[in-house]
């Protein structure tokens, strides 16, 4: 046997017995450097990444109070049920009580978290709704039903921002004023 094919063989042995000891191959039992591609791991501290808020797109609410105007906050008409879907496209859609609707919305800027119980302006997210259309069916029970759908049309064309607090969305004008309060469906 030559020197070379021995020293071959030796080495294969020698990598056998550390293999088999749990030693692992190396300089001295050592591991090598990982390659340079190989990410190692560092000690730097984590970065805090601020909270985004919470998710409006997705959503479907249950209006509970909706502005008159110089009447203020009401309620719906009694047997009747005025909704709100935000859809993950950007649509929006629901009932006014009577007849179906739907439209478009946007978002944009970053979500002022709702903090210390005091509300103000700033809270919340910017949003704007686009032209909305709805059926043409007639509801003529209870009395005031189409009135109470053209109300909250309106009110939903004046909005401006959005806000979550304890489960219910508020829909607001662009300076904080409420127009529409909602609780999530059911």
């Amino acid at each position: 046997m030559t020197w070379a094919k021995s020293a071959s063989a030796g080495a294969i042995v020698l990598v056998m017995v550390m293999a088999a000891c749990g030693g692992t191959p190396g300089v001295g039992g050592v591991d090598p450097a990982p390659p340079a591609d190989i990410p190692v791991e560092t000690t730097e501290p984590a970065t805090t990444v601020p909270s985004p808020g919470p998710v409006l797109v997705g959503t479907g609410w249950n209006v509970t109070y909706f502005n008159l105007g110089s009447a203020g906050l009401t309620n719906p008409w009694p047997g009747t049920q005025i909704t709100i879907r935000f859809g993950d496209d950007g649509n929006v859609s629901g009932s006014g009580g009577c007849n179906e609707y739907q439209g478009t919305f946007e978002t944009s800027g970053p979500y002022d978290e709702f903090e210390d119980g005091v509300r103000d302006p700033n809270d919340g997210q910017a949003i704007s709704f686009g032209p909305m259309t709805a059926t043409k069916r007639g509801c003529a029970e209870p009395s005031g039903i189409m009135e109470q759908e053209l109300d909250y049309l309106a009110a939903l064309a004046n909005v401006g921002r959005w806000v979550l607090a304890r489960d219910t969305l508020s829909l607001r004008t662009s300076e904080g004023f409420a127009l529409i309060e909602a609780e999530p469906l059911g």
